[in-house]
């Protein structure tokens, strides 16, 4: 809906009420299943967002944080968003989670070649896979694997962390 509302002035135009109407109803149809590969502090804060907004979303993560989603939920503390938790669907084996609309792809850059092969069942026909990590050829690593048509690669400009299992900032 706000990705519609945003669509209908572009560059101070506005655009045809039509056209917001396809973009609102394609975003209502990709509201459901969403995997984050890697839930420390931008995918914990970028999945955390998501889940609030009604997305089912199942955060990959392992050891004491994932211990503590399962148990508390993830909790995200955001001076632009506000603290707030989001349920703890959570696991370490990406097998276990189905073939979701999207993975977002956060891990950090030196366990990508584990990481890229660790989401092969999450990847189904219709899947998306969103990375959004520092380096260089992290989308071309996701491509070579996947293909070019199921891969975006973003950019997020932020600090973020795991101040406490279960916990990001």
């Amino acid at each position: 809906e706000d990705l519609a509302r945003e669509s209908e002035c572009v560059c101070g135009r506005s655009i045809n009420k039509e056209i917001a109407e396809i973009i609102r109803s394609r975003a209502a149809r990709y509201l459901g299943t969403d995997e984050v590969m890697g839930a420390g502090g931008v995918g914990g804060y970028f999945g955390g967002l998501l889940a609030r907004a009604g997305h089912n979303v199942t955060f990959i993560a392992r050891g004491a944080h994932l211990d503590a989603i399962r148990r508390r939920g993830l909790r995200v503390i955001s001076d632009n968003d506000g603290d707030f938790t989001v349920p703890g669907h959570a696991t370490d084996h990406p097998a276990q989670a189905g073939a979701p609309h999207l993975v977002l792809f956060t891990v950090k850059m030196y366990d990508n070649a584990a990481a890229i092969r660790a989401i092969a069942p999450l990847v189904g026909p219709d899947t998306i896979i969103l990375t959004l990590q520092n380096g260089i050829d992290n989308g071309d690593r996701l491509a070579a694997e996947y293909g070019p048509e199921r891969v975006l690669i973003g950019s997020a400009y932020l600090e973020g962390r795991i101040s406490e299992p279960g916990v990001v900032t």
